[in-house]
């Protein structure tokens, strides 16, 4: 093989490929998709809301009202998931990597709105 060769100029973009793609690991610290976390916990603070409302006949004052653990409210960077609640409609936002809202790509929000059963 010699020093231009095709088949060692495929050799080192294999390898440094490699090497931004370990580094990409190391810098976000986690082989399963960060942001789907958020998006699974949103889902179950869904889940565990309606089942408050169900029991107490109304939301929750907020997330902590829940007696969850803090990482449980919070989205994969640690960051306090927002909650709010207009008549019986709940919106669950995480602000993403910018914690600020909007934003798109790694900066996007993640949001979840559900309705709350009606009492019976």
């Amino acid at each position: 093989m010699t020093a231009g060769s095709p088949n060692r100029i495929a050799a080192i973009i294999v390898a440094v490929a490699a090497l931004v793609i370990a580094g990409g690991l190391v810098f976000f610290g986690d082989l399963e998709n960060p942001a789907q976390r958020t998006r699974e916990r949103l889902e179950q603070l869904e889940n565990v809301i309606v089942l408050y409302a169900r029991e107490h006949g109304g939301p929750p004052e907020s997330l902590e009202a829940l007696g969850l653990p803090p990482e449980q409210i919070q989205d994969h960077l640690g960051e306090p998931i927002r909650y709010s609640v207009s008549g019986s409609t709940v919106l669950l936002t995480s602000y993403g990597s910018d914690k600020k809202p909007g934003g798109f790509l790694f900066k996007r929000d993640y949001k979840r709105t559900f309705d709350l059963p009606q009492p019976q």
